[in-house]
């Protein structure tokens, strides 16, 4: 009893203080000990068959890894939980959602993805939690969520070397023969990808973007300039009208020389004929209405200003 004790500790260990009845059983555990301490409440039972040990710490964490205890081997977290595990915008820790080749019926608070086959192509580990693979959730997400939702994930890991562009291809061509739903979102993303694309640099910039496209806005994006034989990259521009629009964050300009360096490029650009425009995430998130009035009274300003130069030139 004191070995079995033992290896059930050692086991549960590893994974968050979690415990299959499986694993209990094959390490010696009698199943009326499994039983009686399962109904005192000295196991706490996550989902079926599945324990929480005394003094574990109670997470959303170690429920994942319980609903991959409960699903058995090869059950991979997958989806929004994917997407929160790999920090991904605009999905939070919370939702449990697994995928599996097996028929089992789910028990409550648990979402399962069943499967023919998933392949170990598509597999990794993050924080000793199996899970699908960057590309292999972007895919399941636009099964599940919005294509804005989809986009926002794929700039981010995009942006963080998580994927891309030509791996999420292959990814997309292998996967779309054995119809697998999700992929036609990830396949439109691709799609309006332009030659010579850089992911946005910040969440803002994603949310700003979808602001830009829903007003019939829509602009040049890391917009290079030259000015005084330094390059300058600009979030969003229109070229046209020297008019450019940056997102920022707070924590962009926490260190006085990043300040600096900000305001000499600001003024860099303002000596080469620029306007900026600057917009915060309150701006952005809050107040688009407003923030989409005050582009186009910029618009409007600069065409004017444009025509009237003209004019005095062609005097």
């Amino acid at each position: 009893m004191i070995e079995a004790e033992a290896k059930c500790q050692r086991l549960a260990a590893r994974r968050r203080g979690v415990l299959s009845r499986h694993e209990a059983l094959s390490a010696g555990m009698s199943a009326e000990t499994i039983r009686r301490r399962a109904k005192s409440g000295q196991w706490e039972e996550l989902f079926p068959g599945v324990y929480a040990m005394p003094g574990a710490p109670r997470s959303w964490e170690q429920r994942l890894v319980a609903a991959c205890a409960w699903g058995g081997k090869g059950v991979v977290a997958s989806h929004r939980s994917a997407a929160a595990l790999f920090g991904f915008p605009r999905f939070q820790p919370g939702l449990i959602e697994i995928t599996t080749t097996r028929g089992t019926r789910p028990p409550p608070g648990l979402s399962v993805h069943r499967v023919r086959w998933l392949p170990k192509d598509d597999l990794a580990e993050l924080r000793g939690i199996p899970v699908t693979d960057a590309a292999r959730t972007l895919i399941d997400l636009g099964a599940v969520v919005s294509v804005g939702e989809v986009r926002a994930a794929v700039e981010d890991a995009l942006r963080r070397r998580l994927t891309a562009v030509p791996l999420l291809e292959g990814v997309l061509e292998l996967r779309a023969r054995s119809g697998r739903r999700g992929a036609g979102a990830l396949r439109q993303i691709i799609g309006e990808l332009a030659p010579g694309y850089r992911p946005t640099e910040s969440e803002l910039e994603n949310r700003l973007r979808e602001v830009l496209e829903e007003a019939g806005l829509p602009a040049a994006q890391q917009h290079e300039v030259v000015s005084a034989g330094r390059r300058h990259r600009l979030d969003f521009a229109y070229p046209s009208l020297r008019l450019a629009l940056e997102a920022d964050s707070k924590r962009h300009h926490m260190l006085s020389s990043d300040w600096e360096r900000d305001l000499e490029r600001r003024n860099a650009l303002t000596r080469n004929g620029w306007r900026l425009l600057h917009f915060s995430w309150d701006a952005v998130t809050r107040r688009s209405g407003s923030l989409v009035a005050a582009i186009r009274q910029a618009m409007s300003v600069c065409r004017a200003e444009m025509a009237a130069g003209q004019a005095r030139r062609l005097r």
